[in-house]
């Protein structure tokens, strides 16, 4: 019996995948081209993949209809190669992400514990939630992403006392537009993989809204990393951004409340961590089902060893934080893009004929 998840759900889901994963990495890279104006970055990152998701899953009326042949019966040549793309895309997302959820565990929580360990603990906690199915994901994420959501929105008045409006100035310059526009396709990258909902719309309880939803959600995922970044730049200015290798984490750590509220940074990481965690189970779900899809047999049978594999291919391919970080900033842009493109015109091609 096919699981399936409601409009809410599915917005959630969006929401969580594409915020969580910018926090650890993406503000440095963002500071690092548009300065004081990496805020902007994600209105234009909206528009684009809300126009990307328009004009990938087009008019209600065809969509319903289409969901039904999708993935469905003998797999077209496009389909097997759309299944491909994309079980290579989350699985570099799961790589990606999984490393650097415990390489920053690593350096700000646990820093003599081995990254053997971190690892192979993430990986068990990823792989129970993964096997349980994307109802219990949608589930979980709701609860999750609802707590963390609330959190980025108070942050603004936890810091008030600590933000500078001095260090958004200059707002305009010279280099606005082409700064704006090179952080924006770098953010694309990272937005893009909200594409993940094509593999889904068979799963909506409405196909009709599945469009609406997923333009939601990005919008939602969006808004609260505009929050993110105008508060760093506030916070830290743009030169301690651009050095630091975790501004997020290193923002919070200005909260300072009272006397006996100075250490409120170690209770949002871990309610960042779950959400965190969520997002990297659907990464996996993702990839089992693209390897699963057509067979008889049991969804899970390879989801255990399959995210063992990964896991330790985690921790083989990066040698240190700093080769993470590397692929993180200059090389996902283009690897991550490239492979959201080509998914796209996939999916497109496959609907032109049905």
């Amino acid at each position: 019996m096919s699981e399936k998840i409601g409009s809410y759900q599915l917005t959630v889901l969006v929401a969580n995948f594409i915020f969580t994963g910018t926090l650890i990495s993406l503000p440095q890279s963002l500071a690092e081209v548009s300065g004081q104006n990496s805020w902007h970055v994600p209105f234009v990152g909206f528009l684009l993949m809300g126009a990307f998701i328009t004009v990938l899953l087009g008019g209600k009326r065809q969509l319903p209809k289409f969901s039904r042949k999708f993935l469905a019966g003998k797999r077209s040549i496009v389909e097997k190669m759309f299944l491909v793309a994309f079980a290579i895309l989350f699985a570099s997302t799961f790589l990606r992400d999984v490393r650097g959820m415990v390489d920053f565990i690593a350096t700000v929580l646990l820093p003599t514990t081995p990254i053997d360990v971190l690892t192979i603990l993430a990986i068990l906690m990823i792989v129970y939630l993964a096997s349980a199915g994307l109802e219990v994901i949608a589930r979980v994420t709701a609860i999750h992403f609802g707590v963390l959501a609330i959190i980025i929105l108070v942050l603004p008045f936890m810091l008030l006392n600590e933000i500078n409006m001095g260090n958004f100035q200059p707002i305009f310059s010279q280099t606005y537009i082409p700064d704006v526009a090179k952080s924006s396709l770098i953010l694309f990258s990272w937005v893009g993989e909200a594409i993940f909902i094509l593999i889904l719309v068979g799963n909506m309880e409405d196909v009709s809204k599945t469009r609406r939803a997923a333009v939601q959600g990005v919008g939602t995922g969006m808004f609260l990393l505009v929050i993110v970044l105008a508060l760093m730049v506030a916070v830290l200015g743009v030169d301690i951004v651009k050095a630091s290798s975790y501004p997020s984490h290193q923002m919070i750590q200005q909260i300072n409340l009272t006397d006996f509220l100075d250490r409120l940074d170690l209770v949002i990481v871990t309610v960042w961590i779950p959400a965190f965690i969520t997002k990297i189970s659907l990464d996996l779900y993702l990839i089992n089902r693209c390897l699963t899809s057509g067979r008889n047999q049991d969804a899970n049978v390879i989801i255990v060893p399959l995210g063992i594999a990964l896991g330790m291919l985690s921790i083989l391919l990066f040698r240190n934080n700093m080769e993470h970080l590397q692929f993180s900033f200059y090389t996902w842009a283009a690897w991550g893009l490239g492979f959201e493109l080509l998914i796209g015109s996939l999916f497109l091609l496959r609907r032109k004929f049905t």
